[in-house]
């Protein structure tokens, strides 16, 4: 299965053999989404559990726990912090239990050109330790956070 998910994620340059053809691959992944996996969520929170199921889903078929961990980080993270919270929570996660891959989400403030923005982080790891980060979104912060960031 392990070899499978590195096929899939490896850039096609990298990939042995000829290039598959657009049918080919549709069926590889229509295969590949029978293959159930366990996915730890180092969180309980509904809204985070969902957002990794919604993620996984489009390439297995997860069967995820969600697991109470720290973070390592405070309860709004800024800039790196926020990665260091998200990798936290997905190695603790698969650490927690035998899973075929921790996932970690954190959500945090940066700043681009002196303006903060709220963005989230999504981290993805397996027990050989690869790992894959994933930024969704990132939104301009109100200018009531704003003052108050600024004033702090």
């Amino acid at each position: 299965m392990r070899q499978a998910f590195r096929a899939m994620c490896a850039p096609e340059s990298h990939l042995k053999g000829p290039k598959l053809k657009p049918r080919a691959r549709s069926s590889l992944v229509r295969w590949m989404t029978g293959i159930s996996v366990m996915v730890a969520v180092g969180s309980t929170s509904s809204v985070k559990l969902q957002a990794a199921r919604r993620g996984v889903a489009k390439y297995f078929r997860p069967r995820d726990v969600g697991v109470k961990v720290d973070s390592g980080v405070g309860s709004q993270p800024l800039g790196r912090e926020t990665f260091m919270g998200a990798a936290t929570r997905a190695a603790r996660a698969l650490s927690a239990g035998w899973f075929d891959f921790g996932v970690g989400i954190e959500g945090g403030i940066g700043f681009q050109q002196e303006v903060p923005m709220g963005f989230g982080v999504a981290y993805v790891v397996n027990p050989v330790g690869d790992i894959h980060v994933h930024i969704p979104l990132r939104v301009r912060t109100p200018c009531g956070t704003r003052r108050t960031l600024i004033a702090s």
